[in-house]
């Protein structure tokens, strides 16, 4: 969208082209629904849709039961930065955007910003951006869900199904998140950088996109702790440690996924977050745009003090997800440590949560952990008491 009456910059069209490039190259040119196809042997259920349990309510009883079944991708455990993104017609580097993906045995978050946004300086929340600002601050990304892995046995192939999204709301994708892995052979230990590649192939048998991930130093090579807290109230929103790297998500309130029905003759909706944000800025109605733009994600590192270095509010970078004060008390394996007040105990067991944390006197599901056996550990890595 360019702001009326003014011309763009090259820095400014750059900006706002971001996220267009990004859905060119993520559909191979536009070719993913023509190449996604049963008649060309890539058939999917409606179950594999990456917003599928999102819309039905699901996630939560969903997600524990993979985890349960031990449906985990310990394969790719880490932090990932993201050197190449390619269609092989168009790419773009670690030069165009920063993006972290922090991924867990089980669930993740991917947080993709482009090095063009600006760091709005000036603003210490949604309501001091103009309308231009609200346009170009829509022009990131970041989703997070869990990562389902193929059967044990075969090639692995990973779906992704999404908890919470910055660019949906509320049209469906239609095709999964779902793509080929291939890990790059090291020399020792754990492999340091893999591909992701589109699930359908063309009739040459090459993915239609390409993502290169490479390991970020401090996330513990794979093997180092990691845990998944998920919010027992609303907004919905995680927290993912793997070794000295934290990501976190919080989803928006009061924007129906859902739309309202509409007239025949109406336009149809708006199919992502840039469409919305736009034509609400285009009508004068920044208060929709901004309560859409609510949503949060970030990334940082436990040993700053989990201080805040990236983020889709950029605001909020430099500022603490977390201090020691906050973290109260947790539950895990039946064994209480710390302030675990018997109410918030009973509403997380209501929720089907078994293991929590209490942080800043709300109550949080203690979802997943590795190499955290027990409460102690579970709060000291929290606190911040330990240092990788």
């Amino acid at each position: 969208m360019a702001p009326a009456g003014k011309a763009l910059s090259g820095g400014m069209t750059k900006a706002l082209g971001w996220s267009t490039k990004q859905a060119r190259i993520l559909t191979g040119g536009g070719r993913a629904e023509e190449l996604y196809t049963a008649e060309r042997g890539f058939p999917f259920e409606p179950r594999e849709l990456p917003h599928f349990h999102l819309l039905r309510g699901t996630t939560h009883t969903q997600f524990r039961r993979w985890l349960a079944d031990g449906r985990t991708c310990d394969s790719l455990v880490g932090a990932w930065s993201r050197p190449l993104f390619t269609n092989y017609s168009e790419q773009t580097t670690d030069a165009d955007e920063r993006v972290f993906n922090v991924q867990t045995r089980s669930m993740f978050i991917d947080l993709r910003v482009p090095t063009t946004r600006p760091r709005f300086e000036h603003a210490g929340a949604l309501g001091a951006l103009s309308g231009e600002e609200l346009c170009l601050l829509a022009r990131q990304h970041v989703f997070g869900g869990y990562t389902l892995p193929s059967e044990p046995g075969l090639p692995l192939v990973c779906t992704r199904h999404h908890a919470a999204d910055w660019n949906f709301v509320g049209v469906r994708r239609p095709r999964p998140n779902k793509w080929r892995v291939e890990l790059a052979p090291a020399e020792s230990g754990p492999c340091q950088e893999w591909q992701e590649l589109a699930f359908a192939q063309d009739k040459a048998g090459r993915s239609y996109y390409m993502e290169r991930w490479k390991r970020v130093e401090g996330d513990g090579a794979g093997s180092g702790p990691s845990l998944v807290l998920r919010s027992c109230t609303l907004p919905d929103s995680l927290v993912l440690l793997v070794g000295d790297h934290f990501a976190f998500m919080r989803a928006r309130q009061g924007c129906p996924l859902v739309p309202h029905p509409r007239p025949e003759s109406s336009p149809p909706p708006p199919a992502s977050l840039i469409e919305l944000v736009d034509s609400a800025v285009a009508r004068g109605d920044a208060d929709e745009a901004r309560a859409w733009l609510g949503l949060q994600g970030g990334h940082g590192r436990v040993s700053s003090g989990w201080q805040i270095d990236l983020c889709t509010h950029p605001w909020l970078e430099g500022t603490r997800l977390l201090s020691p004060e906050m973290v109260f008390g947790a539950v895990v394996d039946g064994r209480v440590v710390g302030e675990v007040h018997a109410d918030l105990r009973a509403k997380a067991l209501a929720d089907g949560a078994d293991n929590m944390v209490v942080i800043d006197g709300e109550a949080w599901e203690l979802f997943d952990r590795s190499g955290l056996p027990s409460a102690e550990d579970v709060l000291r890595v929290l606190r911040g008491a330990e240092r990788h």
